[in-house]
């Protein structure tokens, strides 16, 4: 199978251009399978379509030569996609995907209440979307800790949030960014990062192609047509990855141990 070492940034580059243009220029409406909620079909393709617009984001930085400011926008589209994966795998994990947004958006209006911006309060609250919070689950941690969402997911698990911490790495002010822009001498740097070249940026190029991959299969995955399962498969085969993320052994023993906590027996007449 190929891997990261066997394809060069210039093939990944063409690799992720064919995949961006391929959703851009897709004009086929989507038509849901059975069972499709629009709560999650919408779900899916948003998160799906916004790692596209990261993607091509990270290709906007790299044709300025800006490797290590692309690394953020690559840590987002592969948050993301597996998200995208997890309510498309599982229908019910848009509920706590819902609650998880509407905890956040509550938190979030408590705090600008906090400091008196009424105004900005009350702006933040008219950009409510109509999604009550739904009934508790126990796919809500899921959708509150990454780390639970990757071991949800197969392949994914501690290895998929490993490369997920890996890159927060070079997203959070710390010694990982400020490295790269040190000169040999102490105490000197560099206005630009000069520790960090395309070589450097080419796994994370690689994060990001694997991301588009699965965030446009997801949307495919719900279409009852799939229309473009083949296209995606193919390009899948020339990164060694699977097209599709499967729901992990641990995923289905939790979902198995809430149905037996919520299985009441026959009720007595």
């Amino acid at each position: 199978m190929p891997s990261v070492a066997d394809l060069p940034s210039a093939e990944l580059e063409r690799i992720l251009e064919q995949l961006l243009d391929q959703w851009e220029k897709n004009d086929q409406a989507f038509s849901g399978r059975k069972g499709v909620s629009t709560p999650q079909a919408v779900g899916v393709i948003a998160l799906a379509a916004h790692t596209h617009r990261l993607a091509r984001g990270v290709l906007k930085l790299r044709e300025a030569a800006m490797h290590l400011e692309s690394l953020p926008l690559t840590r987002e589209a592969f948050q993301f996609a597996l998200t995208a994966q997890w309510i498309a795998q599982y229908a019910p994990a848009v509920s706590g995907f819902i609650n998880e947004s509407s905890r956040q958006h509550n938190a979030t209006i408590k705090t600008i209440n906090e400091t008196g911006w009424k105004a900005a309060a009350d702006n933040e609250d008219a950009r409510q979307l109509d999604t009550p919070t739904r009934e508790k689950s126990f796919v809500d941690q899921s959708a509150r800790n990454f780390s639970q969402l990757c071991e949800d997911l197969n392949p994914g698990g501690t290895e998929a949030y490993a490369i997920y911490r890996i890159m927060s790495s070079y997203t959070h002010p710390g010694y990982r960014v400020v490295d790269q822009y040190l000169q040999a001498e102490p105490l000197a740097a560099y206005t630009y990062p000069t520790n960090f070249d395309e070589d450097d940026s080419r796994p994370w190029l690689y994060a990001t192609c694997t991301s588009v991959v699965w965030a446009a299969r997801a949307v495919d995955m719900l279409d009852q047509n799939h229309p473009n399962r083949a296209a995606l498969r193919k390009i899948a085969d020339t990164l060694g990855i699977r097209p599709e993320l499967q729901l992990s052994e641990t995923f289905k023993q939790r979902e198995q141990a809430d149905r037996k906590e919520k299985w009441k027996g026959p009720q007595k007449s």
